[in-house]
């Protein structure tokens, strides 16, 4: 999820999206996208305050609601982003 975002991310914006290998450690992979995420300090001490799976189930929600306002960049998904999807 986190990779397909920053695609979405980069389409839009012509930015290149970070070079970061994700972590393999589930613990460490809440952190690192805590630290990533950009949403305010309150809902990330919200989620470090929280186990790891509460972490990674709230962080992959909130990276799958920012997708569905973005333009799709992955073949075959319809019906999600695209000029009309912004009104």
């Amino acid at each position: 999820v986190y990779t397909r975002y920053w695609r979405a991310v980069s389409a839009i914006t012509g930015a290149e999206p970070p070079s970061d290998t994700l972590p393999e450690n589930v613990v460490d992979l809440t952190y690192w996208m805590a630290h990533r995420l950009q949403v305010d300090n309150e809902q990330k001490q919200r989620w470090l305050e929280s186990d790891a799976a509460t972490r990674l189930r709230e962080m992959s929600a909130a990276l799958r609601a920012e997708l569905a306002l973005l333009p799709s960049t992955e073949p075959g998904e319809h019906g999600r982003g695209g000029p009309g999807a912004w009104n």
